[in-house]
């Protein structure tokens, strides 16, 4: 995810599957997780991961990482 918001960085409209894929992430994702009985791994992964999904829709609509340095790279990276 991060790579393709990095290639549409500026460009002045997206392609609606590329915007449906990301808002779909950020919000399916969440709702369905929160389900009493979904399994989760240690809350703190949990919740830097629902965190980095939205880190990245950001990123992607908005056009600037929400970090002033590499941090989103590394993360979405390494997670």
């Amino acid at each position: 995810m991060y790579h393709v918001a990095l290639d549409y960085q500026g460009a002045d409209s997206l392609p609606t599957w590329i915007a449906h894929g990301f808002w779909f992430c950020d919000t399916w994702v969440r709702d369905w997780t929160t389900h009493e009985n979904f399994p989760r791994p240690e809350q703190e992964y949990y919740e830097k991961s629902l965190l980095l999904l939205s880190d990245l829709a950001h990123f992607l609509f908005v056009g600037e990482s929400p970090y002033s340095d590499e941090t989103l790279e590394r993360l979405a990276c390494c997670l």
